[in-house]
């Protein structure tokens, strides 16, 4: 009978603990003002370093790096880290007598390189993206 007695105190503290643990926080409270929206952010960093030649442009393409989720209110942002420095690539930039640039899907991510040359100039290129 004790037993029995002292199992069902832990089972019902246990029961209250837990339902005390589960607090909604009001959204309105929240630091992004009265949307109540709070954006999140997160940073991957990736290496590009499978160059496929296609139609005179050298592409690495990181397949499903994005969740399927990735909204179209969603910005994506993509830096080519070189000795130190980030370059934003959303849009074609100069690098190696060639032009650099990100392109993306909803699931996919797209590197890609134009180069008047048969090789890119380079074995591998390091990136930061971001997405918000």
């Amino acid at each position: 009978m004790k037993l029995k007695f002292s199992r069902a105190i832990i089972a019902g503290a246990l029961t209250i603990f837990c339902l005390a643990a589960c607090k909604k926080d009001n959204l309105s409270d929240s630091p992004a003002g009265d949307s109540g929206y709070v954006p999140y952010i997160t940073t991957t960093y990736q290496t590009a370093s499978h160059w496929v030649k296609k139609n005179g442009q050298f592409v690495n393409t990181f397949s499903n790096i994005f969740s399927p989720a990735l909204l179209d209110n969603s910005s994506v942002s993509v830096y080519l880290l070189v000795d130190g420095h980030e370059t934003k690539i959303d849009q074609r930039i100069s690098f190696m007598n060639g032009e650099l640039w990100a392109e993306h899907t909803q699931t996919d991510l797209k590197i890609i390189y134009q180069t008047g040359s048969d090789v890119p100039g380079f074995d591998y290129l390091n990136f930061k993206v971001v997405v918000q």
